[in-house]
């Protein structure tokens, strides 16, 4: 099955000190489909470390962390940012109404998040490789991965320490595919530094190759993460001993 996008499937902003922050769905997420999320945090951690982060939703699917990078210019809290992929293979539909939470250490005031939805990913060890990052302060953040698969999925995001009117311009490359932006959002509110913003984009790949994400961004600390995800087909996984001790029936035709 090609890897194909669905679409934008969430995305939000929280200006709002905190070690939990909770978000509601909007738009469903049925079983098979493949979530990725890009995410930008203050830098919160000591000496402007990264903060950590986990993710967890209201039907029990499991978000792994893809790959981060923390962009601290003076070693010190939140004077910077930190770029995180997620990915989630969904299990179990997420109906609309559904809450996705993220759980931070230490508290941290501003964050935003945007998340596609994809077929066509496989499910198990979905993840080509290691995370591709930089990070930087020019005004084009630039980060070039290794070859990538052809048919495969690239995401590559950036979050910015800046507000939701920062400068975000889509790289136009058209090397091996075109970028689809995810929708970027950033906080309101305060000096730009006081805010974050994250952006990025999935290229489906249509030949064997290195890909460059260099999008375009108002001048200040940004930091770049690039994913490669696998086409194939999903597997379902099931834990069979608790299966044969829950549901022996199914099992006794083919025990003699």
């Amino acid at each position: 099955m090609a890897i194909a996008r669905v679409g934008a499937w969430l995305n939000t902003q929280d200006g709002t000190t905190r070690t939990s922050w909770q978000v509601t769905t909007t738009t469903i997420a049925n079983v098979r489909d493949f979530l990725v999320a890009i995410i930008a945090f203050d830098n919160c951690g000591t000496s402007g470390a990264a903060p950590t982060l986990s993710i967890a939703d209201s039907k029990g699917n499991v978000w792994t962390q893809a790959g981060s990078v923390n962009r601290t210019a003076a070693s010190a809290t939140n004077d910077g940012t930190t770029c995180f992929i997620f990915y989630c293979p969904v299990k179990n539909t997420i109906p609309v109404g559904e809450t996705i939470t993220m759980t931070i250490s230490p508290t941290c005031p501003s964050k935003a998040i945007s998340i596609d939805r994809f077929t066509g990913v496989k499910n198990v060890s979905p993840q080509i490789g290691s995370a591709t990052t930089a990070t930087g302060s020019s005004a084009v953040p630039t980060a070039t991965t290794g070859s990538l698969t052809s048919g495969n999925l690239c995401v590559g995001a950036v979050a910015q320490e800046g507000n939701n009117a920062s400068t975000y311009t889509e790289d136009t490359d058209t090397t091996n595919g075109s970028w689809v932006s995810f929708t970027a959002i950033g906080t309101t509110g305060g000096s730009s530094t006081a805010n974050q913003k994250i952006g990025g984009a999935s290229k489906i790949l249509s030949a064997t190759g290195a890909q460059t994400y260099n999008p375009a961004i108002t001048s200040g600390d940004w930091a770049e993460v690039i994913v490669e995800f696998g086409a194939g087909t999903w597997t379902d996984v099931y834990d069979l001993p608790s299966l044969v001790q829950t549901q022996p029936a199914r099992f006794r035709a083919s025990v003699r």
